[in-house]
């Protein structure tokens, strides 16, 4: 039988081993383990993990409500960090008013989250997961109609891709909703194929007809926002469709936080010899993601709609009005904010805005301005630097692309322009994933 002292020993010389080790290690130097020694580190991770474990036991005891406890904030506070709620993604400093709406604020339905029971939940399923072997129906779709450049003829065969993924999509969802989906999509690849142009108004039914199947599709709904970026709109109309979009992107990143919780929709092959029963689509939804979906629907942010390819500004004078997920909330001068590109700008008189690099904006006497057309409010001398800028990430230069993904809103007309111009320069590839990065 081994001596209590010979365990004491092997204990003390395995800690001075990983001792050695950690030494090693921070002060750069290389540490090679063999047979023997790297039991003794073992050892001492488990060491580590033991004495942790106790110590978060013991802090539990000691705090009330155990570890667990949330942190919530002191009676009269306010939870101000980003994305707290759909009212607080990225509006650092915005004036709160009770009780005022300034400027022209949409008329939007009550803020709730669109799948109402689990029935609504299972027909989202069937048209976005795939079956193990193809994308979705409505993924499809979206990998068909997105990419599809501008000024596409008529005759070439990837529209016939895009009609291939709309019929089945409808046939997918079938009943009404199906056909009112089918004819306003239709509508809407004929005029594209045509070269025309169409109305906030028509790219809010697109939204319409593809919520009331119900199909939440973050692809889609950014499509739709391409489509209406550049379209000429009132306050109201582009604050009301961009309010709707947000709560669109909003309701996908529930659906995906909610996944995170229960787990994945999953597809399972129907393995009997036998017909499968009538209407079996092979797809298990997870118990529970109805609820875990609606949970975080209130705390969601659009993702990186909301994170992604904003711009800093200061409201210098005049009156200016942020329109922001179906509120207005009106500027202070001197106030900071970030302008994303679910944002919309309304002035009340003639205004100017600033950014720190680019210099100052102007917006006219009830002008609207979004992240889409602030570029070409700059200053000249703004401008300029603008185009400096592109022109150096062309030619290759790393850093100029780096700061043009600073100021994108600023910068991606230009950058479209550069594209047209020379699609093939060094630099043009990293252009363009800027460009799909802004585009959604």
């Amino acid at each position: 039988m081994r001596r209590w002292w010979l365990d004491l020993g092997g204990f003390a010389v395995a800690l001075a081993l990983a001792a050695a080790v950690v030494l090693r290690w921070r002060s750069g130097q290389v540490a090679l383990l063999s047979s023997t020694a790297a039991p003794a580190i073992r050892l001492l991770a488990l060491l580590v993990v033991f004495v942790q474990g106790c110590a978060d036991r013991l802090r539990g005891r000691e705090e009330p409500g155990g570890q667990a406890a949330e942190r919530r904030p002191a009676a009269g506070s306010e939870d101000m960090s980003d994305g707290a709620g759909p009212s607080g993604q990225g509006s650092r400093g915005m004036s709160k008013e009770a009780g005022e709406e300034p400027g022209p604020a949409p008329q939007l339905e009550a803020d709730a989250f669109p799948l109402a029971d689990e029935a609504a939940l299972g027909r989202w399923a069937r048209l976005v997961a795939g079956d193990g072997f193809d994308a979705g129906p409505g993924k499809r779709l979206a990998l068909a109609l997105v990419p599809m450049p501008e000024a596409t003829p008529a005759q070439d065969p990837r529209w016939l891709q895009v009609a291939s993924a709309l019929e089945a999509l409808a046939d997918a969802a079938g009943g009404a909703e199906g056909e009112a989906f089918r004819t306003r999509w239709r509508a809407h690849v004929e005029i594209r194929k045509a070269g025309g142009s169409e109305t906030i108004a028509e790219l809010q039914a697109l939204l319409t007809t593809m919520e009331a199947l119900p199909l939440l599709h973050a692809g889609l709904a950014g499509y739709v926002w391409r489509r209406a970026a550049p379209l000429p709109a009132g306050a109201r109309e582009r604050a009301e469709l961009l309010g709707r979009l947000e709560r669109h992107l909003r309701a996908c990143e529930a659906l995906l936080k909610g996944q995170f919780e229960t787990g994945p929709i999953e597809f399972t092959a129907w393995r009997s010899k036998a017909a499968p029963p009538v209407g079996h689509s092979g797809l298990r939804v997870p118990k529970g993601l109805l609820g875990a979906a609606r949970s975080h629907y209130p705390g969601s942010d659009a993702g990186t709609w909301a994170s992604e390819a904003t711009l800093t500004l200061t409201a210098t004078d005049g009156e200016v009005t942020l329109l922001r997920a179906g509120r207005a909330e009106r500027l202070q001068p001197g106030q900071r904010f970030e302008l994303r590109r679910l944002d919309a700008l309304w002035a009340g008189r003639p205004a100017k805005l600033r950014h720190d690099e680019l210099g100052d904006m102007s917006l006219g006497a009830g002008a609207v301005a979004s992240a889409w057309d602030v570029g070409p409010r700059l200053t000249p001398a703004g401008r300029e630097q603008v185009r400096a800028q592109v022109a150096a990430a062309q030619r290759g230069e790393a850093q100029a692309l780096e700061r043009l993904r600073a100021i994108l809103p600023a910068a991606h007309l230009e950058i479209r322009r550069a594209l047209a111009e020379k699609p093939q320069a060094p630099g043009s590839p990293g252009l363009r994933t800027l460009l799909e990065l802004f585009d959604g």
